[in-house]
């Protein structure tokens, strides 16, 4: 006789999907982790952009103080601190 054992589809037997887990559970799991993937995926490219341009501007600020400087021991060829600063 169909549907009278003990698991029928109408007294509530579950599929089992992924590591025996019922299947609405292994999708979420599976989407889920979907989700970080791509959200870490985008967020590591902005991550190094912003350390780059931290970086960048850092060694952009070095180059205007040595710039200064070296005006300095032009104007003055002869200074032993402004020579030493620069």
């Amino acid at each position: 006789m169909l549907g009278t054992g003990k698991y029928s589809a109408k007294h509530g037997a579950q599929k089992t999907g992924l590591f025996g887990l019922p299947q609405r559970t292994a999708t979420i799991i599976i989407l889920a982790t979907i989700v970080v993937c791509t959200l870490g995926s985008t967020l590591t490219p902005f991550v190094l952009y912003q350390q780059m341009n931290a970086l960048a501007h850092s060694g952009l600020q070095h180059v205007n103080n040595a710039k200064a400087d070296f005006k300095l021991v032009q104007s003055n060829p002869f200074d032993t601190n402004n020579i030493k600063a620069a």
